[in-house]
């Protein structure tokens, strides 16, 4: 997939950079002319422009890797198992890690992929809450 903001953005870095050769620090700082306007104030010499685009450059270049990081994070995060509830446990049904079942009356997650293993026999399930009391009036 393409992405035009990308485009455009790497574009427009190009542009600014173009134009920033074309000056050198010499000839920019013998120069008073209104360059650009931002936070309510001229920009007077070219010198300002550069320090200027220098920091939107590096904020720029900052953002794209935090992105990077983020985007990484999340594909990390939906690679992860994903909690399911699958009923009571039936012993030819394929269980993935993440999934839930019900047991003897106590809930189990299945730590990794199984097919044909009791809860609580092997490392392949954690027990998540044992089974109580009957909930009937002892009374």
């Amino acid at each position: 997939m393409y992405d035009l903001d990308v485009q455009f953005r790497s574009a427009a870095i190009g542009y600014i950079d173009s134009v920033m050769c074309q000056f050198s620090d010499g000839l920019a700082d013998k120069r008073d002319v209104p360059v650009a306007y931002t936070f309510g104030q001229y920009l007077r010499s070219m010198g300002m422009f550069a320090a200027l685009w220098t920091e939107m450059r590096t904020a720029i270049a900052f953002n794209r890797e935090e992105r990077k990081k983020l985007e990484k994070r999340i594909a990390e995060l939906e690679q992860a198992p994903q909690i399911s509830y699958k009923g009571i446990f039936a012993p030819d049904k394929q269980y993935k890690p993440g999934d839930l079942t019900t047991f003897g009356g106590s809930l189990w997650h299945c730590n990794v992929a199984t097919t044909g293993v009791t809860p609580g026999d092997g490392s392949c399930w954690t027990l998540i809450v044992k089974r109580g009391r009957n909930a009937r009036n002892s009374t």
